[in-house]
């Protein structure tokens, strides 16, 4: 085999080959506590879950959210050790 038939080959193998070091984990779950006083339904959230989205974390598929809201200040020591 001459240096050029090497070389066509190596780097045929390198075009054709698949991708699969770019790609994301296949099966893998991601897991996202929350705790805050806005409830699920404030706008603010829907622009975190938009970004989330945006890089590939869909709830649903690939992200479970586990939320705990509340406005009264004395409440958030309990669910965040819920949460926790």
């Amino acid at each position: 085999m001459t240096r050029r038939e090497f070389m066509m080959i190596v780097s045929g193998a390198a075009v054709f080959a698949p991708p699969s070091g770019f790609a994301q984990e296949t099966g893998r779950t991601y897991r996202l506590g929350l705790l805050g006083f806005a409830f699920r339904r404030a706008p603010v959230w829907d622009i975190f879950f938009n970004e989330l989205r945006r890089d590939g974390f869909v709830e649903g598929q690939n992200l479970i959210v586990d939320a705990r809201y509340d406005a009264r200040m004395e409440q958030l020591r309990i669910l965040a050790t819920e949460l926790a």
